[in-house]
């Protein structure tokens, strides 16, 4: 399976996932997926791991990350609880062109 449909298998069932993007170890949440101006992305909720920021404060809004596909590597789905904020409805502007989202 590629890491297009793993993380679309992933956001159909709400179901995290950990990758490493920029080489940093990250557990997501994804949310919505498709492209922006041709690029394939995702918007994800990240809950643990790091950010080129330093480590993850759980719960806030800023742990929303706009991702390019093709820089995510080890891409596997966890068992792991699912994690979203209370913004989750806010309009995005990381994919203009949604393949899909999240159901709520």
């Amino acid at each position: 399976m590629s890491i297009y449909d793993t993380i679309k298998s992933a956001i159909k069932n709400k179901q995290t996932i950990t990758a490493d993007y920029d080489d940093l170890p990250r557990k997501l949440c994804p949310h919505v997926i498709g492209t922006k101006n041709g690029i394939t992305q995702c918007l994800c909720y990240q809950y643990g791991g790091q950010t080129s920021q330093g480590a993850i404060t759980t719960d806030t809004a800023k742990n929303w990350k706009c991702l390019v596909i093709s820089k995510l590597r080890n891409v596997v789905v966890t068992e792991d609880a699912w994690h979203t904020f209370d913004n989750h409805s806010q309009k995005q502007t990381c994919v203009d062109q949604i393949d899909l989202e999240v159901v709520y």
